[in-house]
């Protein structure tokens, strides 16, 4: 998705905030979509805001971590992340497969 095209889905999803109504799920679900491969439900995962500004230079919207890699031109490395994940029904730490 498009910088351009991930901004007119997020207004929308402003104007609708601004009127009090509730926001479709499909819309929902788009905007959590990876924006380049539009992989639904990315996982989820910290990196570093500098990091994360030369992936996506807006800063906005989520990036499935094979495209992270991709944008980064590189393989992501432990140091990329912060504390590990914590799963929020478990409480347990996410481990991530290679």
């Amino acid at each position: 998705m498009t910088d351009a095209e991930f901004e007119k889905l997020d207004a929308e999803r402003r104007r609708i905030l601004k009127r009090g109504g509730r926001i479709p799920r499909t819309l929902l679900a788009r905007l959590a979509r990876c924006r380049d491969c539009e992989r639904e439900n990315p996982e989820s995962y910290m990196v570093s805001r500098e990091l994360w500004l030369q992936a996506v230079p807006t800063g906005r919207g989520c990036l499935c971590l094979a495209c992270l890699a991709r944008r980064l031109g590189r393989p992501l490395v432990a140091e990329d992340f912060g504390d590990p994940p914590i799963d929020r029904v478990t409480g347990e730490m996410v481990r991530i497969e290679k």
